[in-house]
């Protein structure tokens, strides 16, 4: 887990373990490298298996869909939404490149350096003090979404948004936590069946 500013009480934490993995593998791919041991870092991985799960309940048999792009990036799964797997094997060959992979690699160094205690913060004043934020972003190599957020957690593609963007993204991440710890408040008035079945889901 890789944490960015690591502050007694932080209630966001970031995690970019997965992107940094999947940005290892695919470096490899592209070389033609040994990348069995790659492989099952990635899906051993935490922050990957998250991303996964953000996508499980919304893309169809999404896991095997994934493996088998990732173990053939050109190869296109035959599964809808067509767009969706499209966007996800150009993102992948892209992020084979070496400028680009080395791009991405800069974006996540400046992100996991980040202070996202200015989003934290700023979605505190509009809470009751005391409000639980317990929020993770997770960093990815997404061709499909910039970001999205699922729940309590909150992803972001290094490939798609650039180091000079982030006092924008901390700004917005900001209001987007605001609003998860609103939900934390109404949802302690409701039933625990209700509470389970609830999903947010936000893309941006």
């Amino acid at each position: 887990m890789l944490v960015s500013g690591a502050v007694e009480g932080r209630m966001v934490r970031v995690f970019g373990s997965g992107a940094r993995l999947l940005l290892d593998y695919l470096q490899a791919l592209d070389g033609g490298e040994e990348t069995a041991e790659l492989w099952a870092a990635v899906w051993a991985d935490r922050s990957f298996a998250a991303w996964i799960e953000a996508y499980a309940p919304w893309l169809e048999d999404f896991e095997a869909h994934m493996r088998s792009l990732l173990r053939a990036p050109a190869a296109v799964p035959d599964a809808e939404p067509a767009a969706f797997w499209q966007a996800f094997s150009e993102g992948f060959l892209q992020a084979m490149e070496p400028e680009t992979n080395a791009r991405c690699r800069r974006v996540l160094a400046a992100l996991l350096s980040a202070d996202f205690g200015i989003a934290e913060r700023a979605a505190l004043t509009y809470l009751p003090p005391g409000t639980p934020l317990d929020v993770e972003v997770h960093l990815t190599v997404d061709g499909a979404n910039r970001g999205m957020f699922r729940g309590q957690r909150a992803f972001l593609s290094v490939l798609k948004v650039s180091s000079e963007e982030i006092p924008t993204i901390l700004n917005r991440f900001g209001h987007e936590f605001h609003h998860i710890g609103a939900t934390y408040l109404s949802l302690i008035h409701i039933s625990e069946p209700t509470r389970l079945g609830m999903i947010s889901y936000a893309v941006f």
